[in-house]
């Protein structure tokens, strides 16, 4: 599935990472935990739906993770208490005009500097 939409003219580009057991994090942070509690031919008998032949239905997990995996918003509830979280950040806010730059060539780690930033809008 492509990660980009066209909306009334827009292009609208997904940044969003997918959540995995096993993904990157930021360094101390624990990686999520995802447990599979009914397999779909489990969940298929526990509902009663492998009684009438549809023996595989949805499976069933918990997830369990913390607010700094994969792509996330910020937000100043992070160091102030009374502040809003993630969820007071009107969706408004979450979207914008961009500039999309090819930096392939970096390996995984590789710092990118002012002048890749400036190489990359040039080409």
């Amino acid at each position: 599935m492509s990660n980009k939409r066209e909306l009334m003219g827009v292009k609208l580009i997904d940044l969003s990472m997918e959540v995995y057991k096993g993904m990157m994090t930021y360094p101390n942070v624990a990686k999520p935990v995802i447990v599979e509690m009914e397999t779909h031919r489990e969940m298929a008998v526990s509902i009663g739906t492998a009684q009438y032949g549809i023996d595989e239905i949805t499976n069933h997990c918990m997830i369990v993770t913390g607010d700094h995996i994969g792509t996330h918003i910020d937000s100043w509830g992070h160091v102030k208490p009374d502040a809003p979280r993630a969820e007071g950040i009107p969706i408004e806010l979450c979207y914008g005009d961009g500039v999309v730059l090819d930096l392939t060539h970096k390996k995984p780690g590789d710092e990118i500097t002012p002048v890749d930033l400036v190489e990359a809008e040039t080409n």
